[in-house]
């Protein structure tokens, strides 16, 4: 299976990436969802001892950055778990890595854990907006809604979708996944640090799963 599929919905041209992003080459913007930076200091500040997350996802988002020539980020939502996890030491891993990619233009379109911090540290120079946001004939925002066939298309995460796959007669595995219904593209969550809840979509719905580096469509059902 490849790690990335081309797909044409509204007039607009897309890559979705095995990683669990999208990159739009017409406007050399990368989009993620649900990064959820802070998370695992969250669970420290509240006495779980659990290991910083943010560095291999970081390491991941440079990759993506770096292979596909990317001059935009844009998150769509949840940037930051909780303002309890955006400690001294990750504002300083965020803001190493932030100096690696000094050309790039980051956007937020805050979602319903960002409101819990304010003010985004001003060394790591991303710009935070309310949802919508409008990038030419693509509409971004955190939560999912139902649009008509001739609303631009929506960009949108929240769900961390995931799609059960049968595989044999008793095994079932879950992938993440996107899915495109009624207008909306659902991105999975970018964090390795997420779960995610099962999604049942209906005959008109496109999912596509991912697997390590593979991605895949995969048909619904009729």
């Amino acid at each position: 299976m490849p790690s990335s599929v081309s797909i044409t919905i509204k007039d607009v041209t897309l890559e979705l990436l095995a990683d669990r992003a999208i990159f739009w080459p017409d406007q050399q913007t990368l989009f993620a969802a649900d990064l959820h930076w802070g998370k695992a200091g969250t669970f420290r500040h509240f006495g779980i001892p659990v290991p910083e997350t943010a560095t291999p996802d970081l390491i991941r988002l440079s990759s993506l950055i770096n292979e596909h020539s990317a001059r935009h980020l844009v998150v769509l939502g949840d940037l930051t778990h909780h303002h309890t996890g955006v400690d001294p030491q990750l504002v300083d891993i965020i803001t190493g890595w932030r100096h690696t990619h000094p050309e790039l233009r980051i956007t937020l379109v805050r979602g319903n854990h960002d409101r819990h911090l304010k003010n985004l540290p001003a060394e790591w120079d991303i710009e935070s907006l309310p949802a919508p946001v409008a990038l030419k004939n693509v509409i971004c925002q955190h939560e999912p809604a139902d649009f008509s066939d001739d609303s631009p298309l929506v960009l949108a995460g929240h769900l961390h979708p995931r799609v059960e796959l049968q595989e044999g007669y008793t095994h079932r595995v879950k992938c993440h996944g996107f899915w495109y219904s009624r207008g909306c593209l659902v991105l999975p969550a970018f964090s390795s640090f997420v779960d995610g809840g099962i999604v049942k979509p209906s005959a008109n719905d496109r999912v596509w799963v991912t697997f390590e580096d593979q991605i895949l469509e995969v048909p619904t059902r009729r």
